[in-house]
């Protein structure tokens, strides 16, 4: 007895195209077949042509969207592409991770060769960044690819921060201006304390700083003693 792939409807005299579907599946599934390759080829030639990374994400996402449309009628067994909807939604996800990660490797070169260029200490961070800003935009769409280039970015910031601070205080030992360098030590070492990169892995640098704050008479105690509280005289009566 003939059944209908996609409404169910069954009967022997029940007439079906090459699809399997009957006569009032099969027009609606064309119509809409055909709408939805030709977004998807569309969609797949601004994805190449264009430049602009939101826009391609954006028509990756559309692809992806009418795909899972599309994925409906393989679910009923019905050929509409190929690669089979399901497979090429997976192509379209991966390709769309590579194409993030391809735009966070060139933000971290970029932020990283305008860093190497910068004089001064302050340039070179504010280089760093910016790059910082435009990976971390990127994370919310393939956090994992660009963990590794966010990190990296983190460390040259707290090197070059600590470099310059470091310079700062060997300077004024120079002078004989103790506390003033004793400043710059605690500085770099709240710097290294409080910003985003793992203590564990600026361990050595702040050993060093701590070594150099105890040589200069500060202490490493961080937090200063709550005076002591002394309670007021009884009243007389």
């Amino acid at each position: 007895m003939a059944q209908c792939k996609l409404c169910d409807r069954s009967g022997w005299f029940l007439s079906l195209s090459s699809n399997a579907l009957c006569q009032r599946c099969e027009p609606f599934f064309q119509l809409d077949l055909h709408q939805r390759v030709r977004i998807i080829q569309d969609s797949q030639e601004i994805i190449k042509a264009s430049r602009n990374l939101d826009t391609k994400l954006s028509r990756f996402q559309v692809a992806i969207d009418h795909l899972a449309a599309l994925r409906e009628y393989e679910r009923h067994g019905i050929e509409t592409v190929q690669p089979e909807p399901s497979e090429a939604i997976r192509n379209y996800v991966h390709r769309r991770t590579e194409e993030i990660a391809d735009h966070a490797k060139l933000a971290h070169d970029d932020a990283v060769a305008k860093a190497d260029l910068a004089v001064s200490s302050r340039s070179k961070v504010t280089a760093l960044s910016k790059g910082l800003l435009k990976l971390r935009d990127l994370t919310q769409y393939a956090p994992d690819s660009i963990k590794g280039l966010n990190q990296d970015l983190l460390q040259r910031i707290a090197k070059t921060t600590m470099t310059d601070y470091l310079e700062k205080a060997r300077k004024a030992e120079f002078k004989g201006q103790q506390k003033k360098a004793l400043e710059q030590y605690y500085e770099a070492l709240y710097f290294l304390k409080h910003d985003e990169v793992d203590d564990s892995l600026q361990m050595e640098h702040i050993t060093v700083l701590e070594q150099k704050i105890v040589e200069l008479g500060g202490s490493l105690n961080y937090q200063a003693a709550s005076p002591p509280i002394t309670p007021s005289p009884p009243a007389l009566s």
